[in-house]
């Protein structure tokens, strides 16, 4: 019995797994935020709960940094990769750097 408890130590991190879970949850529907009051009630003997929560914050913030809708390029070159006509419009698909962009203008281009 006493190899097992050295094998298998009982650690924290399945607290920072259930935070991320619930993050991403939340991310998706802000109603799982409700999900943090029970989560906060298991934590709360737990000596290292000011780590998890700011990990949790950071995770927050990482994720609806990079989520931020890119803004529409400045200026009127392009480079046009893909067209994909539709029967009422057509999907342009254009570079300008790193970026690519699809726009659904109403008219027609050559």
């Amino acid at each position: 019995m006493k190899k097992l408890k050295t094998i298998l130590p009982f650690n924290y991190f399945h607290y920072y797994g259930f935070l991320v879970l619930i993050i991403i949850l939340s991310y998706e529907n802000p109603l799982f935020f409700i999900l943090l009051i029970p989560f906060s009630y298991l934590i709360r003997n737990y000596k290292g709960k000011w780590k998890v929560l700011l990990v949790g914050a950071l995770f927050y913030g990482f994720i609806s940094l990079s989520s931020l809708p890119k803004k529409p390029p400045k200026g009127s070159i392009f480079q046009v990769i893909n067209i994909k006509e539709y029967e009422t419009f057509n999907r342009y698909t254009v570079k300008k750097g790193f970026n690519k962009y699809a726009f659904y203008p109403k008219n027609t281009f050559k």
